[in-house]
């Protein structure tokens, strides 16, 4: 299962500003190659149980750092967030 999931992180190919490139791509040149801010962690979701919620809104940039910040303290206060 967990293999699968992989591969298809890494062959699965979409159209991003007219360059074709895989979810893996994605996430690793246009998402962490272009911004270090770790809070975009918590606005990603990866199909996992332990992903946080998908907002129901799309971030722009004008919000950006406050609505990461909403995602951050939502996450973190849900019973799957930060565990003791």
């Amino acid at each position: 299962k967990q293999i699968h999931r992989l591969k298809f992180f890494r062959r699965e190919q979409l159209l991003v500003a007219g360059e074709r490139l895989t979810l893996q791509e994605i996430e690793d040149r246009k998402i962490w190659g272009e911004h270090r801010d770790l809070r975009s962690l918590f606005a990603l979701h990866r199909a996992a149980k332990s992903s946080p919620p998908l907002a129901r809104e799309p971030y722009f940039g004008s919000a950006l750092g406050e609505r990461l910040d909403a995602q951050v303290r939502a996450f973190l206060a849900s019973e799957q967030g930060l565990r003791w």
